[in-house]
């Protein structure tokens, strides 16, 4: 989580998403996205996660990390194809 945050401080960057994976076969996803940015909550209930527009999760089960990733772009890229998404220049 405080990644996910800290990588918010980068010029440019207006929302971020951390991979996380454990000894368990879960990758943990922490997401955070700056007020007015895009929705990342929207994106983290697509995985089975939640929380709100500005910082959600999810928790993956039975997955690799590069499972996970492959999965996190394709719900970034179908959230982006809404045309209600939001900012569309991240």
């Amino acid at each position: 989580a405080q990644a996910a945050d800290e990588l918010l401080n980068v010029q440019d960057v207006t929302s971020s998403f951390v991979l996380y994976p454990t000894t368990a076969g879960q990758v943990k996803i922490s997401a955070r996205s700056l007020s007015g940015g895009n929705n990342v909550q929207m994106i983290m209930e697509s995985m089975g996660g939640g929380g709100n527009q500005e910082v959600a999760a999810a928790l993956l089960h039975d997955t690799t990390n590069a499972e996970a990733l492959k999965l996190l772009c394709e719900a970034i890229d179908r959230y982006l194809d809404q045309p209600e998404a939001g900012p569309q220049d991240t």
